[in-house]
């Protein structure tokens, strides 16, 4: 055995053996461990493991004193041959490349881990031992050495990995907990960037030794080290990050670039924290915040949710850095931003998303966009209409996640860019009516909680709907009361729509012979007066009112502008109702009728409608209406 020719026969004796060697005897022995446990071609054989046995012995027959006391160069090197010693253990117990290692190579590490950790113990044990009885700084500096080494293996094997088992698990944890005793730190926090401001911490030595390995062409020998690295960076907070950007950075930026999702995952929460915790000045110097973003904002193009998620934090994190030296100085439009980007991006990957996973990251994230854009969020409104309406009709499961998330989307869209709403009401007023029957009809697919949560959502977007419109909801669903008939388009001789009964009677309309209908037979226009809305308030392309023995046909459709058989046009204003001919020549040349408001602002639809089509009726009748002239300049206005 080598380290027994080294040593000699009295080695065997522990009792004997501090008592026996030397000064030059003892770092000769140590050299030798350290060169069985580093050479190359004693990885296939059981050299290593006899010589961390011999290492384990001969730490635990040395005195404390003989480890980290004494005078002449050989032992002012001890401590950093202990130091290169640990290194080298460490490395005997750091899981091996991924296409090496399966199942029995991680049985393996786990077992190499916990008698590396026993030994680790051990060592710790005697810094302990000599903290309390030595004098001077000589334990320190061994202590110095042995840190970095022994935390990287505590991290390594503490994390629940695949090359861990619970008992390498347990012993690590208690490496990291007799380390953090021994350094006199709270937190491995305080252990990495000092406990005190006169103490530097070991962060600066830990990146020294994780450097080697954190390397475009070695980085995935040791599949350890990228958690070692991500686990420390996330310990370590403002301010104290900023001093060691230019070592972390790099290293943040190579995992990210990589092909596997996991990879990518792991560098992308390595740049949010250094966002996070990194003052937006060192960010922005040497144009460090812009190479962040161009990383970051490829990996939208990875259709992964857990990726997307981390990257549209760190974005919203990263944008007001970004957007810190932009100044609008009023005297033109105001330029794009990487928000705007971004989220032209996200609403472009969210119209023919299908995927329900990848459909609830994007719509969690939907509303944080628009409240940083607010009123900027006009730029993107058609979209987002095309997105909010279409995520709205798609159940989401039981949890409903995307569509309450939209709802809250379309909320804060209303507020900020309220001036815009009124002119998507119709839309936006029949995406949320379907949505709540939707919700309403769903037997027992959602749970009572979360349908209670759309209908509150649901009713509060009708609320701001309303508000933003000018009070056109309340008359639009009054209105809608009305149009309780269903009925089928089809073609006319005349290029003109007419209409089909459902498979129901107008029970109303049984008294007149001409007005009386059976299943699926056609009635023509020609036959009742034509009373075109104007304003499209009801959405009904058209349907038949009566009052009385008198009946007329009330649609919104424009086409039946020319038709001869229009009488009249239908308005909503705030002094209520007003029924007016196009342009007369006959007996009167304008007519009108005007109906006042309730008390509340609504209109008195039940009330009013039926004198309206009496009205109506009986200016037709009396000839009051007669052919009306072309008015091209009234067509083309589009409104009154």
């Amino acid at each position: 055995m080598e380290l027994d020719s080294a040593l000699g026969a009295p080695s065997r004796e522990e009792s004997s053996l501090s008592g026996e060697l030397s000064p030059s005897a003892l770092g000769q022995a140590f050299s030798k461990i350290l060169h069985s446990l580093t050479r190359p071609e004693a990885r296939r054989g059981n050299g290593k493991d006899v010589a961390l046995k011999d290492l384990g012995d001969l730490i635990e027959a040395t005195e404390c004193d003989r480890l980290f006391e004494g005078s002449g160069a050989r032992l002012r090197g001890m401590p950093e041959t202990l130091g290169q010693v640990a290194k080298a253990v460490e490395k005997y117990a750091a899981p091996r490349k991924e296409e090496e290692g399966g199942g029995d190579g991680h049985s393996e590490v786990a077992e190499k881990a916990a008698k590396v950790g026993l030994l680790f113990l051990k060592l710790l044990g005697k810094v302990e031992t000599a903290k309390n009885s030595l004098v001077g700084p000589a334990w320190q500096t061994g202590l110095h050495h042995l840190a970095g080494p022994v935390y990287i293996f505590a991290i390594t094997h503490s994390l629940e990995q695949p090359w861990t088992t619970p008992r390498s698990r347990e012993v690590a944890r208690e490496v990291l907990t007799l380390l953090l005793q021994v350094t006199e730190c709270s937190s491995v926090a305080g252990f990495l960037r000092g406990e005190n401001e006169d103490e530097k911490g070991s962060l600066s030595v830990i990146l020294g030794l994780l450097k080697p390995d954190l390397n475009k062409e070695s980085w995935k020998n040791n599949p350890a080290i990228k958690h070692v690295f991500s686990w420390t960076l996330q310990q370590v907070t403002r301010p104290w990050l900023s001093q060691h950007l230019e070592r972390v950075l790099p290293a943040s930026l190579l995992i990210s670039d990589d092909y596997q999702t996991e990879n990518k995952i792991l560098g992308v929460h390595c740049l949010h924290h250094i966002v996070l915790n990194v003052p937006a000045a060192d960010l922005l110097q040497y144009n460090r915040a812009q190479v962040l973003y161009h990383a970051v904002f490829n990996h939208l193009y990875t259709p992964e949710h857990h990726l997307i998620q981390a990257v549209l934090l760190c974005l919203l994190d990263l944008f007001p850095i970004l957007e810190k030296t932009l100044h609008w100085k009023g005297d033109g439009a105001r330029p794009t931003t990487h928000c705007d980007e971004v989220l032209q991006l996200i609403l472009t990957h969210m119209e023919p998303e299908h995927r329900l996973l990848l459909r609830r990251t994007y719509a969690r994230n939907l509303p944080a966009f628009v409240k940083r854009l607010g009123i900027l969020t006009v730029r993107h409104l058609k979209r987002l209409e095309r997105v909010i309406i279409g995520y709205l009709e798609v159940y989401d499961g039981p949890e409903e996640e995307a569509r309450l998330k939209i709802l809250e989307t379309l909320k804060l869209l209303m507020q900020h860019t309220w001036p815009r709403v009124s002119c998507r009401l119709v839309v936006l007023l029949k995406a949320l009516l379907k949505l709540i029957c939707d919700v309403a009809r769903d037997p027992n697919l959602t749970p009572e909680s979360v349908k209670s949560a759309l209908l509150q959502e649901a009713t509060d977007c009708l609320i701001l709907l309303d508000h933003c419109s000018q009070g056109r909801v309340k008359v639009m669903v009054e209105l809608g009361k009305f149009e309780r008939k269903e009925f089928k388009s089809s073609s006319l001789q005349d290029g003109h729509t007419k209409m089909e009964e459902a498979p129901t009677h107008l029970n109303s309309f049984l008294k007149k012979e001409e007005l009386t209908f059976h299943r699926k037979r056609k009635w023509e226009l020609d036959s009742y007066p034509i009373m075109l809305w104007w304003s499209p308030l009801t959405g009904e392309t058209g349907r038949l009112g009566q009052c009385g023995a008198d009946a007329c046909f009330f649609t919104i459709n424009r086409t039946y502008l020319r038709h001869h058989m229009t009488k009249a046009f239908l308005f909503y204003g705030k002094q209520g109702f007003r029924l007016s001919p196009f342009v007369c020549c006959g007996l009167t040349p304008t007519l009108s009728y005007s109906l006042p408001l309730k008390s509340d602002g609504g209109a008195p639809l039940e009330n009013t409608l039926t004198p309206l089509i009496s009205f109506a009726f009986a200016l037709w009748k009396a000839g009051a209406f007669s052919r009306y002239k072309k008015e091209t300049s009234l067509a083309g206005r589009g409104g009154f």
